[in-house]
């Protein structure tokens, strides 16, 4: 399959993606502080604020199921802005998703021609998923960022087989370790086009590269046992049948792909078929060898890294669940399915065509990121707290059982309202009574503490909010003036 290069804006590639970047700084930088915070960002800004490294390392193995590069990272970035607020600290992602964005482009292009490279810079920049994740005060924009990275520098090792892009991809390897476990899946792709693609002595070396990262990783192994121990994946379930289509509809159509389903199933059967056609090579057929003497190394490269974190995790999952419908873990398979679906479409043999297939599919992407753009919350905590907020009388307390104790809504801010815990229940009232009312937050029916309280205190108010993930947020206001 030769793909052509057809488009004007070629003649001047750099200014092409330049208009790009733009656009895509745009889309990932607009209403960037709209969302609501939810749990994990806010266990992003508790990281940033503890006082000593000692105290992050603690609260890291506590709270987390990561490696800790993106987090010192956003804590050095929190420094050098001067500030733990929410949009500062999703610039970081914002950025590394700029540097996915110049990072595609230069792998389609190294790959195959500026043609690829553009059009897969222009699915990236205007993907809803990407946009969502750029959007985020965690590290799926970081992870997909380093994927892209591992990639290239060792495209670029196994085509010079030099000692400096060897260093290099030993940096990104290592630096990918450390930042996302699912990285590490990585590392079989790159072993086994090693062994089956390359030259001896690049092999050799890139082997023993290979031996030094899993050392590199293996410093990092008490605390991943740690981390372990603490089992906070224990919620997740196995994959079923629906995992795939799940999947595809989150990357095709962002993680919201239900709200708009009609739009989402166009969007992934145009990215489908185009990516099936795009990471195919039909030319074994007209030349008559076998696939493994004639099939296009370039693509397999792709196939190895797509392939590879998907299939290790659907066969760990089987034992150890480790994936959610495709949402944020697989994020580092996203470029190399855009990349291939960017080929596709340029193999179509009219002008027209291809440009009415780009135009449809950025237009459909438009349409998904419209909706996380919407003033509609996603989630509800900065609503609440500024409920709260706004509505809190003199001399209030706030308190919650959800995992982060109330601090989530404290950071959002709840205003004079103070927020409390209650270490003993039976004498829960000798909490109360500097207090003239209480608010109550849960995100469970009937908690053993809901209870209590209804039996004792008067019910001032009672409202829920079901956030777009489902999560039934409910609030309660008590008169405490008679304790």
């Amino acid at each position: 399959m030769k793909l052509i290069d057809r488009f004007n804006v070629l003649k001047h590639p750099a200014a092409s993606l330049s208009m790009i970047v733009t656009f895509a700084v745009v889309l990932f930088v607009l209403h960037i502080g709209q969302e609501s915070v939810w749990n994990d960002e806010w266990f992003t800004a508790n990281l940033v604020r503890q006082p000593s490294l000692k105290a992050f390392y603690d609260e890291l193995i506590y709270t987390e199921n990561t490696p800790p590069l993106y987090f010192l990272l956003v804590r050095w970035w929190s420094d050098l802005l001067r500030s733990d607020a929410m949009i500062p600290l999703r610039l970081l992602s914002a950025l590394f998703s700029v540097g996915s964005v110049i990072l595609i482009y230069m792998i389609g292009t190294a790959l195959w021609s500026p043609a690829v490279g553009l059009l897969s810079a222009l699915l990236c920049g205007t993907s809803p998923y990407v946009v969502w994740y750029a959007q985020e005060a965690r590290n799926p924009a970081m992870e997909m960022f380093l994927s892209l990275l591992m990639f290239y520098r060792f495209f670029r090792y196994c085509r010079s087989g030099t000692y400096r892009d060897l260093f290099w991809l030993f940096l990104s390897d290592c630096a990918g370790v450390y930042t996302h476990y699912f990285l590490v899946l990585l590392l079989p792709a790159q072993f086994l086009y090693l062994v089956m693609y390359t030259e001896k002595l690049v092999r050799i070396r890139g082997v023993i590269m290979l031996v030094l990262v899993g050392v590199a990783g293996a410093l990092w192994m008490p605390s991943l046992i740690e981390q372990a121990r603490m089992n906070r994946a224990s919620w997740l379930e196995p994959p079923t049948i629906l995992f795939p289509v799940q999947c595809l509809s989150a990357f095709c159509a962002g993680i919201f792909y239900e709200e708009n389903r009609v739009a989402a199933y166009l969007s992934v059967l145009l990215l489908g078929v185009f990516a099936i056609v795009g990471c195919m090579d039909w030319s074994f057929l007209k030349q008559r060898k076998t696939i493994a003497a004639r099939y296009d190394t370039r693509l397999l490269m792709i196939w190895f890294f797509f392939l590879s974190p998907l299939v290790l995790a659907l066969c760990i999952s089987l034992k150890k669940p480790i994936l959610y419908e495709g949402k944020r873990y697989l994020i580092l398979i996203l470029p190399y399915f855009l990349i291939m679906s960017a080929r596709g479409i340029l193999a179509l043999k009219l002008k027209m065509r291809i440009y009415a297939c780009i135009a449809l599919v950025v237009l459909l992407n438009l349409s998904h990121v419209s909706y996380l753009y919407n003033g509609y919350q996603k989630r509800s905590w900065t609503s609440i707290a500024s409920f709260i907020r706004h509505s809190a009388g003199g001399n209030d307390a706030l308190f919650s059982t959800d995992y982060s104790a109330g601090k989530i809504l404290e950071y959002c801010g709840i205003g004079t309202v103070k927020r409390i815990e209650i270490p003993d229940f039976r004498v829960y009232k000798k909490y109360l009574r500097d207090y003239r009312r209480l608010w109550y937050i849960t995100v469970v029916d009937q908690t053993q503490e809901e209870v209590v309280f209804d039996s004792s205190l008067p019910v001032l108010l009672s409202r829920s909010r079901t956030t777009a993930h489902g999560l039934v947020l409910r609030i309660k206001l008590y008169d405490c003036s008679d304790l």
